[in-house]
């Protein structure tokens, strides 16, 4: 759409649909994550362990917190994890047992590795294997709820970015040829 068609009010306000479209929350403004941390209704920690599993797309990351004696934070999911990679310094607020957001995502979570995994075995035949390597799925699910609740870890969802894990990266571009041979 040419941006010389449009009054500068419809530009603005195309704008905003498109910026209000992410997926991702806003980040709470500076001084909120200050009052927070101050207030201990937020955490400060650094991203240590991030992984990704690519069969289901997820991601989850751990803030360590065991060297000063309290409880892991671990965060699931994308939406959670709010733009955040391993390294950086982040704002968490830590979810209530009971919250639904987070019950939501872990519902949503499940649904989805049973999906993967029932696309995944659309042959028509099944055998018990099969059968059993889904079960090992719900089963690591279960398994992760079990030993946070021995281990302690709470879930959390990042909220703000205090600081980015800046690294330098070197690249080249090949242009093509472009001529036919």
């Amino acid at each position: 759409m040419d941006i010389t068609k449009q009054s500068i009010q419809e530009y603005l306000e195309r704008k905003l649909i498109l910026k209000s479209e992410s997926n991702f929350n806003e980040h709470y403004p500076l001084h909120q994550i200050e009052d927070g941390l101050r207030s201990k209704t937020l955490v400060q920690g650094i991203i240590k362990k991030f992984t990704q599993n690519h069969d289901s797309g997820q991601k989850s990351a751990i803030i360590d917190r065991s060297a000063s004696g309290n409880p892991n934070i671990l965060i699931i999911g994308e939406i959670f994890l709010n733009r955040a990679v391993q390294g950086d310094t982040v704002a968490v607020k830590i979810f209530a047992e009971n919250d639904k957001e987070l019950l939501q995502v872990t519902e949503s979570i499940q649904e989805s590795q049973k999906l993967d995994f029932l696309e995944d075995n659309l042959t028509g035949e099944t055998d018990q294997n099969d059968l059993d390597d889904g079960d090992q799925i719900i089963d690591s699910i279960n398994d992760l709820h079990q030993k946070s609740e021995k281990e302690r870890i709470i879930y959390g969802k990042v909220v703000g970015i205090i600081k980015r894990d800046w690294r330098p990266y070197v690249a080249t571009v090949q242009l093509d040829d472009l001529t036919v041979r």
